[in-house]
């Protein structure tokens, strides 16, 4: 279990379903505690390891972990992350501070980088990716500079886990 977490995950009916949904952009407007970061963490880790039961996923690949803050990743994101990936899965963290990670580099040679929103549109401006996780609510904004990240020829799958309150 300590070696490969994922592999004994445990989920829910609606979990399942949205772990093998085709789409590629999958939203969980789901309430609070229904397990929605929890999902969004193992899909995350899936991706990263391209140990995804209904995509063909190429590794490395590079993908974003999207919070609203540095301090919510900490506390909720980035715990989930660590909690499925498997003790010998990650070669390198970059630190931002106080623990919080920047980015994770996993020995399969994937790339895991944490953003918030607080950092504003124009730190999305990057090279393609092939996966995005938004934790909570995105502001559009933000959401419409990430979903121009597709590579060609490279798709871009997208999963937004939140609670729906700004409407």
């Amino acid at each position: 279990i300590k070696e490969n977490p994922l592999k004994y995950a445990k989920q829910h009916t609606k979990q399942l379903d949205a772990t093998k949904a085709t789409n590629p952009i999958r939203c969980l407007f789901w309430g609070n505690r229904t397990g929605k970061t929890q999902w969004g963490g193992q899909e995350a880790v899936r991706f990263a390891t391209g140990n995804h039961p209904n995509k063909d996923i190429i590794v490395p690949n590079e993908g974003w972990i999207v919070s609203p803050s540095f301090d919510l990743q900490l506390e909720s994101v980035q715990k989930k992350i660590e909690m499925y990936l498997g003790t010998n899965e990650i070669e390198h963290v970059d630190y931002l501070h106080g623990g919080i990670w920047k980015a994770a580099r996993l020995k399969c040679g994937s790339l895991m980088t944490f953003k918030s929103y607080e950092q504003g549109r124009e730190k999305f401006q990057s090279a393609g990716k092939r996966w995005i996780w938004f934790d909570e609510e995105p502001p559009s904004d933000i959401y419409e500079e990430c979903v121009v990240r597709q590579e060609a020829g490279i798709p871009l799958d997208i999963w937004i886990t939140m609670t729906p309150v700004l409407g």
